[in-house]
């Protein structure tokens, strides 16, 4: 999905609450408690639209009590122009947030998640 670089957090609900499957259905494996999927469809913050963003959806199996953190490197024609971060100040034990990553360089034509973890303080 084209998106990009900015920090736009909504929790959008538990995921397989009652289940012991890691990671849940239909989420990729980032770490042994993170996992994470792209969003589809949506549209950018007012703020963004014009360069674009990218909607992924996180979950920490054991939650993220300090806080979570992600970054995505922005491309063009194969090189990295530019990066994004999203944090979010606490999630709960498999708790799915929606971050959306805005895009802040105009031509950024894909976007790869370089980081997603847990503060632990």
């Amino acid at each position: 999905m084209l998106g990009a670089a900015a920090v736009t957090l909504v929790l959008a609900g538990a995921v397989a609450a009652a289940s012991s499957a890691w990671p849940p259905s239909g989420y990729y494996r980032w770490s042994s408690t993170i996992a994470y999927k792209w969003g589809k469809g949506g549209s950018c913050s007012q703020d963004f639209m014009g360069c674009g963003c990218w909607h992924v959806y996180v979950v920490a199996k054991n939650g993220c009590r300090d806080g979570l953190f992600v970054t995505l490197n922005e491309y063009s024609h194969g090189a990295v122009v530019g990066n994004t971060i999203a944090e979010l100040q606490s999630l709960p034990p498999r708790t799915a947030a929606n971050l959306e990553l805005d895009a802040d360089r105009s031509g950024a034509l894909t976007g790869r998640l370089a980081q997603i973890r847990c503060y632990s303080f």
